[in-house]
């Protein structure tokens, strides 16, 4: 396995083509990184920021559900990537220009729309409910507040956060993920700061930094983008067109339906746990996701410089190249998925070393289904990604559309007929991610050899007939 990748990537690294996505995934790495430790950092400072596990638990789910609603662009994001992508490689700058300005002006629209029924929702609902907040530790008026304010964060962070899609046109992959580091930098540094006020008061302050920390450095790499090197193609009223929103939506549409059984699927959990268990054990649950989660970004490193690249090579009709990048990727999944067993088998020491003694005693059949989920999540990611940057989305549509559905399904049965603990909600997981593990691979890795065989095809000398005279 080892020497097959070192084959590959000594291939890959040769063709000139490689050097950039070479230079992101080196950057990602490091970024990455920080950003991993600052994530395994800040979750023992955010027990001891709250000191209260129902608290804590709230705002997981709070902050998880409001993370959705980015996803909710009606797929422009990820239509304006794809086509930016033709666009800059084409140097076409009107085109690029009515695809900015059009992704900002109908993403705009979409904020507006939330914002508005978001204000209404919010200010009618009895979040001491919902949440399974008792009312004696935190009052209902202070849940609103807060939700309010870190609800209104996510929403302008949703208008801005088309810059990242720009940044992947650009094979600027690891801007993205330096948004991210940055964010949760400034949370741990905020959390770590000696606070002696009560927990009401502690909520509101956290959620304000939330805002300003969610928004600031995105807010901060668009105004240097669209002043310097994209101050050509800045978002302007006057470039928007509708034809070319329906244009990219009709892309977009696609991978809009795909994020909506996503969600369902893998960003779900801790919803789920919050209203057929309780908040209590989502942070049981975050306890084993955020040590697996390592294995989730290390993947990130390679898949996400690898979608916006796929992209131009397909349009420059160098299948070689993705066939190679393919099943290397592949190769790299498969170890960490071998790295996902180690990592079990060692859980208890990492805890104990993480937290402290006593915190989380660990339970292997709970870690089963985390490396089962985690092994399985790793290898079809590679397919997912894969598809997108070919624009082959119907199986992946189709098995996240079931599998998400699988998931709900299992988990209300399983609920309702056993007296069964949070952990069911991974072992839905566990089924409901397998349509997506066996059909994507096959359906990608056969079109990926159809596109060869064209290529074998196309680049097929002809042999002329001697007996025919031309």
């Amino acid at each position: 396995m080892v020497n097959l990748i070192k084959k590959l990537w000594s291939k890959l690294k040769g063709d000139k083509n490689n050097r950039e996505i070479t230079l992101n995934i080196v950057y990602t790495f490091l970024i990455k990184g920080g950003a991993m430790l600052i994530s395994v950092l800040i979750v023992p400072a955010y027990v001891r920021y709250f000191n209260n596990d129902t608290a804590y638990g709230a705002w997981i789910t709070i902050a998880s559900v409001f993370t959705w609603m980015t996803l909710f662009d009606l797929g422009i994001g990820n239509g304006l990537r794809n086509y930016l992508v033709k666009s800059i490689a084409d140097k076409d700058e009107n085109a690029s220009k009515r695809y900015i300005s059009s992704a900002y002006m109908s993403v705009g629209l979409i904020a507006v729309f939330f914002g508005v029924v978001g204000a209404l929702i919010i200010s009618s609902l009895d979040w001491n409910i919902l949440l399974k907040v008792p009312s004696h530790i935190v009052r209902l008026s202070v849940l609103r507040l807060y939700i309010q304010i870190v609800y209104f964060g996510v929403v302008i962070h949703f208008f801005f956060m088309l810059i990242s899609s720009i940044y992947y046109a650009l094979q600027k992959t690891f801007m993205p993920s330096l948004f991210t580091m940055v964010t949760q930098l400034i949370l741990l540094i905020f959390l770590y700061v000696p606070n002696k006020a009560d927990l009401e008061t502690k909520i509101i302050v956290l959620s304000v930094m939330y805002f300003l920390a969610y928004n600031v450095p995105i807010l901060t790499a668009s105004l240097i983008l669209f002043t310097g090197r994209l101050k050509y193609v800045r978002p302007s009223t006057k470039y928007f067109d509708l034809d070319t929103t329906k244009h990219i939506i009709g892309l977009g549409g696609a991978f809009f339906l795909i994020q909506l059984a996503l969600i369902a699927l893998h960003s779900s959990n801790e919803l789920y746990i919050n209203l057929f268990f309780n908040a209590e054990d989502v942070v049981q649950y975050q306890y084993y996701y955020r040590i697996f989660y390592i294995l989730f970004v290390a993947m990130t490193l390679v898949t996400q410089p690898i979608w916006s690249a796929i992209t131009k090579a397909y349009c420059e009709k160098r299948y070689a190249w993705i066939s190679r990048a393919y099943l290397f990727i592949n190769c790299v999944a498969l170890l960490l998925s071998l790295f996902s067993v180690l990592l079990a088998l060692m859980y208890q020491p990492l805890v104990d070393l993480w937290l402290g003694k006593g915190i989380l005693h660990v339970q292997s059949n709970i870690l089963g289904l985390f490396c089962a989920y985690t092994s399985m999540f790793l290898v079809s990611n590679v397919s997912n990604v894969f598809a997108n940057g070919l624009g082959k989305l119907k199986c992946q549509t189709i098995c996240t559309v079931a599998g998400a559905a699988i998931k709900l399904t299992i988990i209300i049965l399983i609920k309702n007929m056993f007296d069964v603990q949070w952990e069911t909600v991974m072992l839905a997981n566990v089924i409901a991610m397998l349509p997506l593990f066996i059909a994507q691979p096959i359906y990608v890795y056969s079109y990926i050899r159809k596109l060869r065989r064209q290529e074998v095809v196309n680049n097929k000398p002809i042999r002329r007939n001697r007996n025919v005279a031309f």
